[in-house]
């Protein structure tokens, strides 16, 4: 799996290992079918790294501007976070522009210093897609242990149809 997170890194794209994930997990001994809809779903759905991401910039940014928010606010932010984060694909940059989005939406946070930012977003997006990566890899790992540990080996296919 190492060779495969150095690959996300040089990439700065989680979407680039997706091919060599299925190799790797089937090698293991994970069941093909659940990972060949776990995965797929994975990449689409679990981008945790940029919720991981947004979520943490937002709260540095209110810290840094000493903005005060009610709790019906964070949980506004919460919302947004959680919307605009799915709308970050595995193209390097995109988790920053899924920032701006969730800044933007939310209205409280000024957009004054972005710049300082993106400064330093090529190591954050690094750091994004290795998060992706890897949830999406345990998730997968985890769902077919559950799958396989719920088979039941005395029902048979032919008394269910």
């Amino acid at each position: 799996m190492f060779c495969r997170i150095i690959l996300v890194i040089t990439t700065s794209s989680s979407k680039t290992a997706f091919p060599l994930i299925f190799e790797k997990m089937e090698s293991e001994g994970y069941s093909r079918k659940i990972l060949r809809f776990v995965i797929p779903l994975g990449y689409n759905f679990n981008l945790s790294g940029a919720c991981i991401y947004i979520a943490v910039t937002c709260c540095f940014l209110i810290q840094f501007y000493n903005i005060s928010l009610t709790v019906s606010d964070y949980l506004w932010l919460f919302v947004i976070i959680s919307v605009t984060s799915k709308t970050a694909s595995g193209v390097p940059g995109s988790g920053f522009l899924a920032l701006i989005f969730t800044l933007n939406r939310f209205g409280k946070i000024p957009l004054t210093d972005i710049a300082l930012l993106y400064s330093v977003d090529r190591f954050m997006n690094e750091a994004r897609s290795v998060t992706n990566f890897i949830s999406i890899a345990v998730s997968g790992a985890v769902i077919s242990k559950i799958n396989q540990k719920n088979k039941n080996p005395d029902i048979s296919h032919e008394t269910l149809g």
